[in-house]
């Protein structure tokens, strides 16, 4: 998976979108990306892999391809920053411009839908990379003879299905096109599961730092928050839509409603693991406020103390430090040990008082 190097922070200028019409297409994103097709036809037989960089090139292919019968085609979109050619993909493929404006809107807000004639899905592909959580917004398009899924950029969590479908592993070959559509899904809940055991192993961390009463970082709590909130805004219209495909099993067929079970575990598994963390990371939070409060308690108590003491001394100072002519001691030449020590046992006296009473 490839990634980008030192990236620049952009931001979308919401001008260009104010009062245009419903169904204009505008990429609302900020990544650059050569535009590209991978094509991946297959059946039990024999499959095909083919890259192109314009959508004529993959229409004259498919006009013209007839190696495999029947095959089960999925069609994977990169560069999505070319509105011209992904509207001559939804041209040709039927997609309403609704579908296409929300394909280049890149909303981290997910969803869902279907009708008779196709599913789509806008959610987040959130997966490890070296180690760190990247996520993306990837759309999934589904109708009676393809699968299409468009990204912004190279890099996903379909290699294993491309494995699968490269050296004829599990059953994917020898299935229909609703088992390669619950392939992606499942795909991309698993990497949400593999994402919250690192998130998991982050929160285990700052319990211990919380327990132990050292230094935490509350930006790493709120890190924290917003991957689960991610997750949960994918993951949640994903399980609506699995629980349609439940009660309605004609729509990826009833030979694959064991599979859309098995997904809707996997669903279940992420929205409880997610509630439970949340909880945990809520009390950490709180703990985290409640330690800096005891901390900040402990400073103004010392500074307290310390005040306390010093309030007789300054007295003890301004009464010996008065201009009277007879002051008593101020001609004994020990008067200035005997003012210290006083003083010092003033001290101690009152230090052994805060100590009886436990106030520090």
């Amino acid at each position: 998976m490839n990634k980008d190097k030192n990236p620049v922070k952009q931001s979308f200028d919401i001008s260009k979108i104010i009062n245009l019409v419903p169904g204009t297409l505008v990429y609302r994103g900020v990544k650059s990306e050569p535009f590209s097709i991978e094509l991946y036809r297959y059946n039990s037989d024999n499959y095909t892999i083919k890259n192109f960089s314009k959508f004529q090139e993959l229409k004259n292919y498919l006009a013209s391809e007839t190696d495999i019968e029947n095959p089960i085609t999925w069609i994977n979109i990169t560069g999505i920053n070319q509105v011209e050619e992904i509207e001559k993909v939804g041209n040709f493929f039927g997609i309403i411009e609704l579908i296409l404006e929300q394909i280049l809107s890149i909303s981290k807000h997910s969803m869902c839908k279907y009708t008779n004639d196709y599913i789509f899905n806008d959610v987040q592909m959130i997966y490890l990379e070296d180690n760190k959580i990247n996520n993306e917004n990837i759309s999934i398009y589904k109708n009676a003879e393809y699968i299409i899924t468009f990204q912004e950029r190279k890099g996903d969590v379909f290699d294993p299905i491309r494995e699968r479908i490269s050296h004829d592993l599990g059953t994917i070959r020898d299935s229909d096109l609703g088992y390669t559509y619950f392939s992606v899904l499942d795909a991309l809940i698993d990497n949400y599961l593999n994402v919250m055991e690192m998130l998991k192993l982050e929160v285990v961390s700052m319990e211990e730092k919380v327990t132990n009463l050292d230094v935490l970082e509350v930006t790493s709590i709120h890190q924290v928050r917003k991957h689960f909130m991610l997750i949960k805004f994918s993951a949640n219209p994903i399980e609506k839509l699995v629980q349609q495909l439940l009660s309605n099993q004609n729509i990826l067929g009833i030979n694959n409603n064991v599979y859309i079970e098995s997904l809707s575990d996997h669903i279940k598994e992420v929205q409880n693991e997610l509630l439970l963390q949340k909880e945990i990371v809520d009390g950490l939070f709180q703990n985290y406020m409640l330690n800096n409060s005891n901390d900040m308690n402990n400073i103004m108590t010392t500074l307290t103390i310390f005040s306390a003491i010093f309030i007789p001394l300054s007295f003890l100072a301004g009464v010996f430090g008065m201009n009277f002519e007879n002051m008593p001691g101020l001609a004994n030449m020990n008067g200035f040990y005997y003012f210290i020590v006083g003083c010092v046992l003033t001290i101690i006296s009152m230090i052994t008082f805060f100590k009886v009473k436990k106030w520090y």
